[in-house]
């Protein structure tokens, strides 16, 4: 049995899905803003082919903004060189039951050369293995915890508090 925290191994999520306590696998990756990008598989189809294989996504996601527009400016991935795709290959380690999704476990893939089957460097999930690497070749243990949300204002703290915290200026429209 897999245990509380809804980590599963491959022989599990098998398990989990020959029961139909599973129907879908999400296969996730990290983009330039911390968003979770990926695809959505069919458990049976994942099982047969993407937990050996992997898949691909176009490159392009981790050079886009918010509204998902492509920036210019980039080397790794534009207009004029012609966007491609990357290879996503899960990493069995982040496989879990996604709680707060009906019958859907969720894996954490890296992203690789699609040609060379090597790390593309600009990945924020290659970026934080390279520095967890790093740390632990020098002696640390890498630990961390963030909370990521935030708002902004243009009022003072004193304007804010004179209008009782309601009513304020956000600096712009995303949190």
């Amino acid at each position: 049995m897999s245990n509380t925290t809804g980590m599963l191994n491959l022989s599990e999520l098998k398990d989990k899905v020959k029961s139909g306590d599973v129907e879908t696998v999400i296969t996730g990756f990290t983009d330039c803003y911390g968003r979770m990008m990926g695809k959505r598989f069919e458990a049976g189809f994942f099982l047969s082919s993407v937990a050996e294989a992997g898949t691909h996504a176009c490159d392009y996601l981790l050079t886009v903004d918010m509204e998902m527009e492509p920036v210019p400016g980039y080397k790794y991935s534009n207009w004029e060189g012609g966007y491609g795709d990357f290879h996503l290959v899960p990493d069995f380690s982040t496989l879990r039951v996604a709680t707060w999704l009906d019958k859907t476990a969720l894996v954490l893939c890296n992203v690789e050369n699609d040609q060379l089957h090597q790390p593309v460097s600009i990945a924020p999930r290659t970026m934080l293995n390279k520095q967890i690497q790093d740390a632990e070749e020098l002696g640390f243990d890498a630990k961390a915890g963030s909370e990521l949300e935030y708002y902004i204002f243009n009022d003072s703290y004193r304007e804010a508090k004179e209008l009782n915290y309601h009513g304020l200026t956000a600096a712009g429209w995303y949190i």
